[in-house]
Formats: C-alpha cells, structure tokens, sequence
C-alpha cells in the first residue's frame, strides 16, 4: 500500500482497508488456498476491527472462522484467532445474544485443549452474558478465566490476565463489591504500565475500572482524577475522535454528574456525543443515552 498511498496522498489507511476487504470479497474461493483465504480474512478483519470498522470486519471473521471449523487449520493475526475477532466484531455491534450462541456451540463440541485460548473463550462468554445483566452466570465463568493467565508471562498473557481481571472487577462493581473490584482492578495499573507504554489502552482501562471501584466506595475526587487521566491517555494513544476516546469520556462525564460537577459533566457530554456523531447511526442507543445524560445534567443545573 505504500507506493500506491504516495501516489494518492487522499487516501486514508481507511480507504485502503476497504479497497482491500472489495478485492478480497471478489476473489473469496478463488484464493491459493483455504490457509491462504484464512489468513488475509483474519488479518483483514483484525486491521478493520482495530478502526472500529465491525460491519466490514463482521463477514471477514466469520470467514476465516468458518474455513478453520471446515479444515482444522488455524489462522491468527497478531497472535488472535478469527473466532475472538469475530466475537469482538460481535460486541461492538452488540450483538452479545449472537456471541453467547457461538460461543456455546464450541464450547459444547468438546474441550479445548490450548488453556489460553480454553481462558480466552471463559472470558468472553463470561462478558457477554455481563452485557446482558446475567451476573449470575458471568461471575462463575470469569472467576475460572484467569487460571489460564499468568500476569507475569509475555504481554499477550499479561494483557488476557488483565483483560479478565477488568471484566470481573466490572461486573463486581455493578454489584455493589467495590472492595474486591479495586482488589483486582488496582493492581492492574502497575502491570500495564510496567508491560506497555504509559499510553497504551491497558493503562487507560486500568485506571478506568479501579476509578469505577473507587466511585462505589465514594472517593469521588480520586476516581475523577483517575478517570481524566484514562481519557487524556486514550486522546493521546488513540486520537480524540476515535472510539476509545468516546468512551472514556462518556465514563468520565458520568463521574462528574455524581460528583454534581455538572459545568464539566454537560461539557464532557456534549465532547462524547460529538465522537459518538462520528461512530455511531443517528439512532444507535449509545447515542441517545449520552443525549440524556445530557438532558439531564442541564435539566439539574438549570434548577440550582
């Protein structure tokens, strides 16, 4: 791509991702071979997954999943296998009743011998039944994800472990069990900034869950602080339009509306909405909940 994008300096990496994913459809079942066609499927819907393009990377993935169900032959990208592509492409359509459904059907077929990949999977199912208010199931399964994890392995096993940890710590904070969520989401922090550079989304997610932790608990100052850092990291690592940054600052808009800051609460609002402008359909329900937010942090400063 790079001779061809000197050429085109209008060409964006976007531009480029989707004449790739138009030349690869036109050429599906005439490629070299199935770990050929697998391959480019999985590394295409990686690279468009990564640019929260989920509705071009959705068919990739469910491709190159298909071809490793049909031939027993794995496909990765970057050390990810197509069915967790597809699962995240799966989430951030929010598709989360199709993603148990698969991931169910897995599981069912028999054990899976790789115990990182055996984690990986807990952990997803894990998360989505947690999307979908189903704690009760969700906790169990996570609980056991982390087993397949040492924090102290390479970065993919100390991002999977921190991963998990994140998820749980989420689902305990939405149960009222801040204690044991900072319990795990603390230590987080230190391992992802010892892994990754101190901008890397880990760093960011991190300081996100323990600042929910230390909201419950009511340390509303210090999860405000935590919070705005995770956002200035995600607008320096990821840019201040991307989709990471949407919804760092929507978590951050929400800490100011409890703290009843609500000056800074209606401008994050109005700085998340206008990202999500630029990710999102017009009625897309992510969407319409951040207007409401917004309605009613104004509503309640109109009253003071």
């Amino acid at each position: 791509s790079d001779p061809y994008a000197g050429q085109r300096p209008d060409l964006t990496v976007r531009d480029l991702l989707l004449y790739a994913v138009e030349r690869f459809h036109g050429a599906e079942g005439q490629l070299d071979s199935p770990r050929f066609e697998g391959g480019v499927a999985t590394q295409l819907a990686n690279a468009c997954m990564a640019r929260s393009m989920y509705a071009e990377a959705l068919p990739l993935a469910r491709r190159a999943f298909e071809l490793e169900q049909e031939t027993g032959l794995v496909f990765e990208a970057a050390g990810v296998r197509p069915l967790i592509v597809l699962l995240e492409c799966l989430r951030g359509l929010t598709r989360y009743g199709e993603a148990i459904a698969i991931l169910n059907e897995v599981l069912e077929k028999g054990p899976v011998t790789d115990e990182d990949y055996h984690a990986r999977l807990l952990y997803q199912l894990g998360s989505f039944h947690s999307h979908i208010g189903e704690n009760d199931v969700a906790v169990p399964l996570l609980r056991r994800a982390p087993a397949g994890y040492s924090p102290t392995g390479d970065a993919n096993a100390a991002e999977a472990y921190m991963a998990i940890s994140w998820q749980l710590a989420g689902v305990l904070t939405d149960q009222g069990e801040y204690h044991e969520a900072l319990e795990l989401g603390e230590p987080t922090i230190g391992l992802a900034r010892d892994v990754f550079a101190d901008g890397h989304p880990s760093v960011a997610q991190s300081l996100t869950n323990t600042a929910h932790a230390l909201a419950g608990l009511g340390d509303l100052d210090v999860a405000i602080e935590m919070q705005r850092e995770a956002a200035d990291l995600t607008d320096e690592y990821s840019g201040p339009e991307s989709f990471p940054a949407w919804r760092f600052h929507g978590d951050l808009a929400l800490l100011l509306g409890r703290a009843d800051r609500l000056d800074d609460a209606i401008q994050e609002t109005e700085t998340t909405i206008r990202i999500g402008e630029m990710h999102f359909p017009a009625d897309d329900p992510r969407l319409r909940s951040a207007q409401g937010w917004l309605h009613s942090f104004q509503t309640r400063a109109a009253r003071r």
